[in-house]
């Protein structure tokens, strides 16, 4: 008879842990759900990779002058370079900026 109560006892604790694992809501998610990773309401969803066309860099038009040096931007450059090499030739590391 004990071994029928015992028995008896024991399908009961774990039908109401089965119970518990798929019903029972924790934070808006089951515990099943927590176990095979399906996302819920608190966490985001995924990252969507496909970028929108307003996310994407503007091309500049054909013939612009974005990437062309003016004088003054090549004096800038001739001055970073000698400042350059006189720190080498004074024995100073050239420094990172």
């Amino acid at each position: 008879m004990s071994r029928l109560i015992r028995w008896l006892l024991v399908v009961i604790v774990l039908g109401g842990a089965a119970f518990a694992f798929v019903a029972v809501e924790i934070g808006g998610r089951t515990l099943l759900d927590r176990v095979l990773g399906e996302p819920g309401a608190d966490q985001p969803p995924a990252v969507d990779t496909k970028k929108k066309e307003s996310d994407r860099p503007a091309k500049p038009e054909p013939g612009s002058d974005t990437d062309k040096l003016t004088e003054k931007d090549r004096e800038k450059l001739d001055d970073l370079i000698d400042e350059k090499l006189k720190g080498e030739q004074a024995g100073e590391p050239a420094s990172k900026k």
